[in-house]
Order: C-alpha cells, then sequence, then structure tokens
C-alpha cells in the first residue's frame, strides 16, 4: 500500500491530462480568437473605467464651483 506518493501523483496528472483535453476539444473560441476577445473586453473595460473617472471628476468640479460661489455670496460688497 505504500507507494511513496506515486498513485497520486499518477492519479493527478493523468486527470491534469484529461482536465485539459476536455478544455481544448470544448472551447468555444481558437486560442487567437480568445486571445482578441480578452484584449477587446479589457479595452472596453479601460475605456469605461476612463469614462466614469471623467463623470466623476466634472461632479466633482461643480461641487466645488458650487461651494465656491456660495462662500462669495456671503463676501460681496
Amino acid at each position: 500500500m505504500n507507494n511513496n506518493g506515486r498513485g497520486t501523483i499518477t492519479t493527478f496528472v493523468a486527470g491534469l491530462g484529461i482536465g485539459v483535453g476536455l478544455a481544448l476539444l470544448f472551447a468555444p473560441l481558437s486560442g487567437e480568437e480568445t486571445r482578441e476577445w480578452l484584449m477587446d473586453n479589457a479595452e472596453n473595460r479601460l475605456k469605461r473605467i476612463r469614462r466614469q473617472g471623467r463623470r466623476w471628476m466634472f461632479q466633482f468640479q461643480d461641487v466645488l464651483d458650487k461651494s465656491e460661489d456660495r462662500g462669495n455670496e456671503g463676501t460681496k460688497d
């Protein structure tokens, strides 16, 4: 019964091979298509993050402008 873990390693490697084979067999896209999809996805998410950052900056600037206007109302002669 004591085989120094060789059976466990063999079983793991066999399972890994079967998993990789099934993943390749049932993959919806080729490697190149998957890379393109990942890049497009990353670019789209980056654009969305930038747009949201710009919106927040505009909103923050509006809040600052409004608070500055309120502060100046009390100092008018």
